[in-house]
């Protein structure tokens, strides 16, 4: 394969005109990488295809680029330029030898009009996936608040248990406490009351002795 027929072929598969300049070179192997990304295609088949799609461009984006820096001529012939009368011919006939030829689908080159079709429908895809990524993210920020909420509420409500606990445990232990002074206070008030009643049963006893001697003193007496 001449020079001429290499340069033509990476013009045709970056899909520009022959003699297309090396920073709209540069433009369309940058497009055509976003549109052939293997992260694009859900199947193996799709994406091992856009692995050689994408080897193909690589190689032409590298064959022009070493052209423009080596052997390009800015006036006057030039390999990267077609030649008159002799462009289609000469992109065809390269088409036909690299068994592609010119439209959509596997193995084929695409259209500027495609390629720019492709390349926003690409930009869609992405803009569907970073909002759809914004959603389930924001969901997930939702359900973490929810549960922290919901946990936060269940710790309070576990807080507001264990505060009533505390509480009747207090009051029963008052009550206790309560009940243990009434009944050392009512066996006290008992013993002095028994105490006394003794006490007073005793001296009346001896009061009324003295004052009601009975028949047994009198017969004793001289």
């Amino acid at each position: 394969m001449t020079e001429e027929e290499k340069l033509q072929k990476a013009y045709f598969i970056l899909g520009l005109e022959p003699g297309a300049p090396l920073d709209k070179v540069t433009r369309r192997h940058k497009r055509l990488i976003m549109v052939w990304h293997p992260d694009r295609f859900p199947t193996e088949e799709g994406k091992k295809e856009a692995e050689e799609e994408l080897k193909q461009i690589n190689n032409a984006k590298d064959d022009l680029k070493n052209h423009f820096e080596k052997n390009h001529k800015a006036s006057g012939p030039c390999a990267c330029k077609p030649s008159p009368g002799g462009s289609t011919q000469s992109s065809t006939q390269s088409s036909a030898r690299s068994g592609q030829s010119p439209g959509p689908g596997p193995g084929k080159r695409k259209t500027t009009q495609e390629t720019n079709r492709e390349e926003a429908e690409a930009q869609r895809r992405s803009r569907e996936r970073a909002q759809k990524e914004a959603q389930e993210a924001a969901e997930k920020e939702r359900q973490r608040q929810a549960a922290a909420s919901a946990a936060a509420t269940q710790q309070t409500a576990q807080q507001a248990q264990e505060q009533t606990k505390l509480l009747e445990d207090e009051r029963l232990r008052w009550k206790v406490t309560l009940c243990i002074g009434a009944a050392w206070i009512g066996l006290s008030l008992f013993g002095w009351i028994g105490t006394s009643i003794k006490g007073w049963w005793h001296d009346f006893s001896w009061k009324w002795q003295q004052d009601h001697p009975s028949h047994s003193d009198f017969v004793q007496k001289p």
